[in-house]
């Protein structure tokens, strides 16, 4: 039969009709190997042959005396062709799995039996390759392919063009490391002692090496991914006066033989792809030529094409989704360079895991040499050498082609996402500064990507210090803090004009109730919701952005939700974050995050960095410099009971926290059309109020309003009807017609408030609570409002608190009211209270009305 003609009909009952790269089709040959007459054939479907007519072979029969015998004899088939080609492709994947262990080879067995396999003289057999299986060839071939081929590609080998899943620069990484062995051991045991970028993306840089920046009892490890187009025999030359025994070449982690004589080994390149080639030198000193040659190419060329990749990064967790300030973090400290020369492996060293004195925020990377000493070290005439690191981030935006960094300065390194694309050391040894450029770097799309400079500056009167950047097509440098975002600094007034935030005083702690039984091992902030939110000091009274009110950083969850620890019980266990942004820095470098039990492991982070990791404590910076900046201050505890009191100390002092020096960033803002600033897309719908009611589970703690309703809403089983009114805003009153009597229940209204002042301004809000209610307000990510202790007993109170808000935005608001009401109504009744002597005519008054409050997307309209 032709199989061919089977599959165009759409038959599927033969495995010859599966097209799969690790299926192999046989047809059996006879003893004139010609196609023997009982075998299906088929030029397309049909792989190979194999003998198939009177192969001797076990026979059953049986027997006189009913019982089963076994003999040999002659059978025909091609279920005879296909075991002896089964056991050619056995010993073949023998061969081809020994050097790494790895039998999966499948596909390329195929490949090998198919290329090996031998056409009968004068003959074209009736099948694709036209030809019988070769066992000897198999074998000779496969026993070539294992001593020159490469492990298999993993998906790191293969980089889709212009989607690259983290960043890269266009040359190869440069890592030199500290010598265990003499100049003939390539053993890496050594620790790290500096990283650098060669640059070897055109004729005028090509894969040639003639300097190197440590030498004697150092190992440089020259590391890129090629790509490779040809699959074939590669050569690779490394053309040098250096002893062949000093210098390794490795391809996807395999060593390569070279040739003494020649300099050259190959390596068989399986598929095309992006391969991942290293180049490991000992003690190195003398020139190096890199080189390659192609399959079926007469000579050996330089190769121009390497590309380094960085490590996945994942900002921080807990950086809110706000963009905080165009600006960047330095952390840094004061050398003698006479006790503490600098050095060649000083830029490499002054990384983020060091530790520094000095911290403070620059808006710009572009000083002169008389500027960049004074902006370290403020009225400090005694500095002459700084060593550091510089922080920001790119912001999140669609990159329309590679881009190129320039920098102006006297010793430092550029990284991008933890991988080094510039080093500009060689300006260590010269009397002024070096402007040097990058190669061109592919950075992440719609993500931040993150920007490090390490620096050593000496002397500081020399030290000009500039960045800037410019896409590789065309080559228009601007300063970096055109397209820089940074999270972890904010400048409230800055922002607020911007329309990227506003704010409110003091410190948000969130808190997640622990899987009964399961201890937590980590907050993510960005996916999970908090089952209680509170901002503290909680103050007495009415609450202004003036307040003095502050408290020590000494609390309990019982002191911040009361009645949390007769409802929970002493077994259920919490994690916590509290988070702020501090308008200055810790003085002394001993700091205390209590409690420190190997389960509740806290963390504690400032500006970004780890001041505490796990329990471990690790040095901060005590002189800090903040010019209208605050930076990020975010503590975490684990599986802490309500009882337990969470404190953070300084020396032997509790830290205060306070309404003025602690300020909390309101996001979750939408512009004037609706449209969120941060991910662009339409979040806030048509004008009105709409709200939600639904029944607390017996999870429910009774005196306390709980801000995550998720599980309330998939447990109701009628849910009570929503209400809509797009006549009214926060100021009405609804009836829900199933709610019976005073049964305790939720009304939750999610919306936007929309801010009519003519500039950022501070908002006065009045809430009008009714009885036997408690309100939670929430404003982008915020407690604007503590819900007080619920009590179905309580009388109607007023309350004001104060905000500040950008202009003409919308700002995310969660409004949930907790009531036990006896007619079966939730009261809302929110205004803006005018300032005295008032002159902006566009100021927020009176009731948040339909023109003020607008319900999100995803409300319906009833």
């Amino acid at each position: 039969i032709n199989v061919d003609n089977l599959f165009n009909l759409g038959w599927a009952y033969s495995p010859c009709l599966i097209q799969q790269p690790n299926v192999v089709c046989v047809g059996g040959t006879d003893t004139t190997d010609n196609r023997a007459f009982f075998s299906n054939f088929g030029s397309q479907r049909v792989h190979v042959g194999a003998p198939g007519l009177q192969i001797y072979s076990l026979l059953w029969r049986n027997g006189t005396t009913s019982s089963n015998t076994h003999i040999y004899g002659p059978l025909n088939g091609t279920s005879m062709a296909t075991p002896i080609v089964s056991g050619v492709a056995a010993l073949a994947l023998s061969l081809l799995g020994a050097p790494d262990r790895n039998y999966y080879r499948a596909s390329q067995v195929k490949d090998v039996i198919m290329s090996t396999a031998t056409k009968p003289s004068g003959l074209n057999l009736p099948w694709l390759t036209g030809s019988r299986v070769n066992a000897g060839m198999t074998m000779w071939r496969s026993s070539r392919i294992m001593s020159t081929v490469l492990t298999p590609m993993s998906p790191l080998y293969n980089i889709t063009p212009g989607l690259p899943q983290v960043a890269r620069f266009a040359g190869m990484s440069e890592i030199y490391y500290n010598a265990v062995g003499n100049q003939f051991s390539s053993e890496i045991n050594g620790g790290v002692r500096d990283v650098s970028a060669r640059n070897v993306t055109a004729s005028l840089t090509p894969t040639s090496f003639t300097s190197y920046k440590f030498n004697a009892n150092h190992l440089v490890s020259l590391t890129g991914f090629m790509r490779i187009d040809v699959s074939g025999i590669w050569g690779v030359q490394v053309k040098t006066t250096m002893d062949p025994r000093s210098y390794w070449v490795n391809m996807n982690g395999q060593t390569l033989t070279m040739n003494t004589t020649t300099q050259t080994g190959v390596f068989t390149a399986t598929a095309p792809g992006w391969y991942n080639f290293e180049l490991r030198i000992a003690y190195p000193q003398d020139r190096v030529d890199l080189m390659f040659k192609a399959p079926n190419s007469a000579s050996y060329v330089y190769y121009d094409n390497f590309v380094s990749l960085a490590p996945a990064y994942t900002p921080h967790d807990f950086a809110p989704n706000i963009p905080m300030s165009k600006s960047f973090q330095v952390w840094y400290n004061k050398i003698n360079t006479t006790t503490s020369p600098i050095t060649r492996a000083t830029v490499y060293a002054a990384s983020p895991t060091s530790t520094y004195q000095y911290s403070t925020v620059v808006q710009d990377i572009g000083f002169s040499s008389a500027q960049w000493g004074p902006a370290l070290f403020p009225g400090d005439s005694t500095a002459t050498a700084a060593v550091g690191f510089i922080q920001t981030w790119l912001q999140p935006q669609t990159w329309t082609g590679p881009v190129v960094f320039r920098v102006l300065c006297k010793g430092c390194q550029l990284s991008i996402n933890g991988l080094v694309v510039l080093d500009a050391f060689e300006s260590l040894t010269l009397p002024t500064a070096l402007t040097k450029s990058s190669s061109c770097v592919t950075l992440l799309n719609g993500m931040p990507n993150l920007l490090t400079i390490s620096f050593a500056n000496a002397p500081l009167t020399a030290s000009p210090f500039t960045l800037q950047w410019s896409y590789c097509a065309a080559n228009s440098f601007t300063q970096v803090s055109t397209v820089v975002t940074n999270p972890l600094v904010w400048n409230p007034v800055e922002a607020a004009t911007q329309g990227w935030s506003g704010y409110v005083g003091g410190v948000q702690c969130d808190v997640y109730r622990s899987a009964s039984g399961n201890l937590t091992t980590a907050i993510t902030a960005q996916t999970s919701t908090p089952t209680w939110k509170v901002r503290v000091p909680r103050c007495p009274g009415d609450e202004t952005l003036a307040s003095t009110c502050t408290s020590p950083w000494s609390f309990s969850l019982e002191t911040l939700l009361p009645g949390l620890s007769a409802a929970s019980g002493p077994a259920s266990t919490f994690a916590v974050r509290c988070w702020t942004y501090w308008k200055t820095g810790f003085s002394t470098s001993v700091i205390s995050v209590l409690p420190n039990t190997p389960t509740s492991r806290p963390n504690l982070w400032l500006g970004g960095r780890a001041i505490m990791a796990n329990g471990v404590p690790r040095q901060t910076s005590t002189v800090t410099n903040l010019p209208a900046f605050t930076q990020s201050l975010v503590v975490d505890w684990y599986n802490v009971s309500a009882s337990t009191t969470l404190s953070v100390s300084q020396g032997a002092s509790v830290l205060t926290m306070s309404l003025t020096d602690m300020l909390v960033p309101i996001g979750g803002i939408a512009d004037y059309s609706g449209v969120d600033i941060m991910n662009k897309t339409l979040v806030a719908g048509s004008f009105g109020a709409y709200s939600a009611t639904v029944y607390p589970t017996a999870s429910d703690v009774a005196g306390l309003v709980h801000y995550e309703l998720a599980p309330y809403y998939i447990a109701s089983p009628k849910p009570v009807p929503a209400a809509a009114d797009p006549q009214n805003g926060l100021d009405v009153t609804w009836t829900y017609p199933r709610v019976l009597g005073s049964r305790v229940r939720y009304t939750q209204a999610e919306g936007y408030f929309f801010s009519l002042g003519g500039a950022p301004q501070i908002y006065t809000i009045k809430l009008t609570e009714s009885n036997a209610s408690s309100t939670l307000i929430v404003m982008g990510n915020v407690t604007v409002r503590n819900a007080p202790a619920f009590n179905t007993a309580s009388l109607p109170a007023t309350s004001t608190f104060q905000v500040y808000l950008p202009a003409q935005l919308n700002i995310y608001t969660n409004v949930i009211v907790k009531t036990g009401r006896w007619d079966g109504r939730t009261a809302f009744y929110i205004e803006t209270v005018p300032r005295p002597a008032s002159k902006d005519p566009y100021e927020a008054q009176g009731p948040w009305n339909s023109f003020q409050w607008g319900r999100t997307t995803s409300a319906p309209i009833q």
